[in-house]
C-alpha cells in the first residue's frame, strides 16, 4: 500500500539489474497468487509462482492476467490484478 499513509518513511535504495534479471510489480490483487506471510509475518512466494521464474517475463505476466479465473473467492474478496514486468536483456 505504497503512499496511502501520511507518516510513512521510505528508504531509497539502488540495485543494479543485470542480463537475465526479472522485476514484477503488481498490485494486491495478485497476493493471493504470489505468496503470503505466515504466523510470524514472514513473507513466502508460493509454489505456483516460484514455478513461473525461469519463463520471459511476458509469459509470468500472461500467467499473472489469466489467475483470477482460475481461483473462486467469493464476490468482496474479488479485486483487480494489476502488474507490470521487466526484464533486463
Amino acid at each position: 500500500l505504497l503512499g496511502i499513509f501520511e507518516q510513512a518513511t521510505y528508504t531509497d535504495s539502488t540495485i543494479q539489474l543485470e542480463a537475465g534479471d526479472k522485476l514484477l510489480v503488481y498490485s494486491d490483487g495478485a497476493e493471493k497468487f504470489v505468496g503470503g506471510y505466515d504466523d510470524q509475518g514472514t513473507f513466502h512466494f508460493s509454489e505456483e509462482f516460484l514455478s513461473l521464474q525461469s519463463l520471459p517475463i511476458h509469459e509470468i505476466i500472461e500467467r499473472l492476467k489469466a489467475f483470477p479465473n482460475s481461483i473462486e473467492v467469493d464476490s468482496p474478496e474479488a479485486d483487480d490484478v494489476t502488474g507490470v514486468g521487466l526484464e533486463v536483456l
